[in-house]
């Protein structure tokens, strides 16, 4: 279907605007987990924080992000 590539698209486009409206600290705590795919502990790490600080950045994150898709209508 030639609609697929076109959807998949525009899907990242609203991902990245979602995230690019994270706070600074979130976002980045954010893209190193879910784009780079590091482990929390290596977050932690990288940043000299708590794992548990970043477990509270990426809950942060996923409720703004959901915010952010329920108010432009997205899945």
């Amino acid at each position: 279907d030639a609609e697929q590539p076109c959807l998949y698209e525009e899907l990242q486009r609203e991902v990245q605007k979602a995230v690019d409206a994270l706070p600074d600290r979130c976002r980045e705590v954010f893209r190193m987990s879910r784009f780079e795919g590091l482990k929390n502990r290596e977050i932690a790490a990288r940043l000299g924080i708590s794992e548990h600080t970043v477990e509270a950045q990426l809950t942060k994150a996923l409720h703004r992000c959901e915010a952010f898709f329920a108010r432009h209508g997205l899945p």
